[in-house]
């Protein structure tokens, strides 16, 4: 894509924009009554899967050290758009009002892209845009994941999309929950108390722990793979401005090794995830698909061209270009 006229004075912006004051960036990038309906309708199924869906699937050692863990749903994150963590002294999990309606949006997007057949590069496109976009440039606009890709607002009222975004945002939500509960049962020290390497060993030993969850309950983790596709274009580049700033300030590190492992440990498992059937062949072509995804996230958190060719998009793009466009069959 080439960049329109004036796209170098739109990187300096967005480089100020970008750089300053990370910290509360994402502050208002939904709005409160959509935040609302998020906490009422989409809060209390997580809370479920948490309480009453993955205990079923814990060994009777896990559910002990895991006893008396609760779920907290603050409104907004303003740190990042998508950001869930735990604590172990507190036995808590925290998943933001904002962090979990991007991710629904995002899934739901998708859900519907892919079953009508449309083009699903400018999904990458849009999280491209608003990370080096956003607030500057965005606020007032249609920023919205569904708005911003001419998504219906009521995508999910058709029976086929719904089918395929329960299956991503289940999986997403379990691998989620289930990596927090990993931070928790193996009492992981908070990232700024330990080695860089030390994280990242913490980080695959809670991803093994949610996998494990997703094997136990027979779904492939599709939902895993997308969510690791959403992290890796936002987590800040080594040539963004201010990386070390944000650098010091992640809780989560997201490395290609890591991302790697995780497909590693879903091509190695994949008839134990089963995706609910019985069909030994089609558990390795799932596994195979999730894995290729993981391994596109990969490339994305490790190879600089492809960061370099990503952030020119991000600051060329208008957001007006990102509307669906169709390259095949529906439901293909």
């Amino acid at each position: 894509m080439k960049p329109w006229p004036g796209w170098g004075w739109l990187a300096v912006l967005c480089a100020l924009s970008f750089s300053a004051q990370a910290g509360e960036r994402w502050q208002g990038f939904y709005d409160k009554a959509a935040l609302d309906r998020t906490a009422s309708l989409t809060a209390p199924d997580v809370r479920a899967i948490l309480t009453e869906d993955i205990p079923r699937v814990l060994t009777a050692e896990e559910r002990a050290r895991l006893a008396g863990v609760s779920i907290d749903f603050p409104r907004e994150n303003a740190s990042h758009p998508m950001n869930f963590y735990a604590d172990w002294r507190s036995s808590r999990i925290t998943v933001p009002i904002s962090s979990l309606r991007f991710l629904r949006d995002l899934l739901a997007a998708y859900a519907w892209l892919s079953v009508h057949g449309y083009d699903l590069q400018p999904v990458s496109d849009y999280l491209a845009v608003i990370k080096y976009q956003w607030p500057r440039l965005l606020r007032g606009k249609p920023h919205l994941p569904l708005k911003a890709l001419g998504v219906p607002e009521n995508a999910l009222d058709e029976a086929r999309v719904m089918a395929r975004f329960q299956q991503l945002f289940g999986t997403a939500v379990v691998f989620v929950l289930g990596h927090e509960l990993g931070h928790i049962y193996h009492r992981h020290a908070s990232y700024g108390e330990i080695s860089p390497l030390q994280a990242r060993r913490q980080e695959e030993e809670a991803d093994r722990f949610a996998l494990k969850l997703l094997q136990r309950i027979g779904e492939a983790p599709i939902g895993a793979a997308f969510f690791f596709y959403i992290l890796s274009h936002l987590v800040a580049y080594p040539d963004d401005p201010g990386f070390q700033a944000v650098e010091a300030g992640r809780t989560h590190p997201l490395s290609p090794e890591r991302i790697r492992t995780v497909a590693e440990q879903i091509k190695a498992n994949a008839e134990r995830f089963g995706d609910g059937a019985d069909d030994a062949g089609k558990a390795r072509r799932n596994a195979a698909f999730i894995a290729a995804e993981l391994d596109r996230a990969a490339l994305l958190v490790g190879d600089k061209d492809v960061q370099s060719a990503l952030r020119q998009i991000g600051l060329s793009t208008r957001p007006e270009t990102l509307r669906a466009r169709r390259t095949a069959a529906p439901g293909r």
